[in-house]
């Protein structure tokens, strides 16, 4: 058996001599924009990877701060960094760009303010290589918030996708939230072929792809170890883009839950909720729009289980039935409720993605 190389606190197995590595080049798209104080050391964490056979197609969305300065001084001493010009306008239009632009089986994004660990990319195709039925491999991530900034909220979300890591899971949870964070994933460039590029609308463009895959059944993994440093900032676009609001998740979970039911749950059984809070009513709201209605909903609050306009439709959780009768959607969304949702729904006899499904 091979020892283990120590990288901080990470520990990684050697690849095998017996496992060839794929010779041709893994294609890095890294869109930018104004990204001068970060962008340094994103370029400087990927010409330290271990593996070298890669090419870095930098895209210049409209730089204003010497971004596109600081890459074409790395692009003067390292033929391997290509920079073009986005012909559209937003990172959609860049990564769109930068997939036809790609040379490579493998694709690999990165953000300008994140930092690849150093084996990165070996790790990841290495996975694809070996792994012949997965279609895309992401990671565990660093959080590195902003220093002086309230980042809880952002670290409780990095805690629970990092505890995301088998097919399964990713699979069972992905209606929660996005199990994956956008610039430590690498996938097989055909899958794009297959299901389309990322696409433009009123919705975050990675969780999108995501669920789009999973849809077709692409089967969808991670390395049990940290590749990536992943840094917070109030300036963040998922904090300042109408795409990453809460409807905007909320409608997109719906489009795909009710193709979701439609495939997997049995047309003779009846849809229930658990959850009569507003953040639910509001994406009871979004799956009706989509042609799911639900029957009744559960909760635990007695105030609503016996208010008299609402009789007969929200239940107490004691009620729900036993397994096999009804599908359950689970429309809460803080972390430790839903942690004992589930260990009651164990002890029912329900199980994940047969008898109930988690939505947030």
């Amino acid at each position: 058996m091979q020892p283990t190389k120590q990288l901080g606190k990470y520990q990684f197995k050697p690849v095998a001599k017996n496992i060839k590595l794929n010779t041709k080049k893994v294609s890095i798209i890294l869109p930018f924009k104004n990204a001068r104080s970060t962008l340094e050391e994103c370029v400087q964490s990927i010409i330290n990877q271990s593996l070298k056979d890669w090419e870095l197609i930098a895209i210049n969305d409209r730089s204003s701060d010497g971004s596109l300065k600081l890459v074409t001084q790395f692009a003067k001493t390292d033929n391997r960094i290509q920079i073009y010009n986005n012909k559209g306008k937003g990172i959609v239009d860049a990564l769109n760009y930068g997939l036809t632009l790609s040379t490579a089986d493998f694709i690999a994004r990165m953000d300008a303010d994140d930092r690849m660990k150093t084996e990165r990319l070996r790790l990841q195709i290495e996975y694809l290589q070996e792994m012949q039925d997965v279609g895309l491999v992401s990671s565990k991530v660093v959080h590195i918030p902003e220093e002086g900034y309230d980042a809880r909220g952002f670290s409780s979300y990095i805690d629970w996708m990092n505890e995301i890591k088998s097919s399964n899971e990713i699979s069972i949870n992905r209606f929660i939230e996005s199990p994956l964070a956008h610039p430590s994933v690498m996938f097989r460039k055909e899958l794009i072929s297959k299901y389309g590029n990322y696409h433009n609308g009123d919705f975050p463009e990675d969780y999108e792809l995501w669920l789009r895959l999973l849809d077709n059944g692409v089967k969808i993994e991670k390395v049990d170890a940290c590749l990536l440093e992943w840094r917070d900032t109030p300036r963040r676009l998922s904090r300042n883009d109408s795409r990453y609001k809460l409807e905007s998740f909320q409608m997109l979970k719906a489009k795909f839950v009710s193709r979701w039911i439609s495939k997997e749950v049995p047309k003779n059984l009846s849809i229930h909720g658990w959850g009569a809070g507003d953040v639910a009513k509001q994406q009871l709201k979004h799956l009706e729009e989509y042609g799911v209605s639900l029957e009744c909903i559960y909760d635990i609050d007695f105030k609503k289980t016996h208010d008299p306009k609402l009789q007969g439709y929200v239940l107490h959780v004691e009620e729900i039935p036993e397994p096999g009768e009804i599908f359950l959607i689970v429309l809460i969304g803080a972390h430790g409720v839903r942690k004992k949702i589930v260990s009651f729904l164990s002890k029912r006899g329900y199980c994940a993605g047969k008898n109930y499904l988690l939505m947030a």
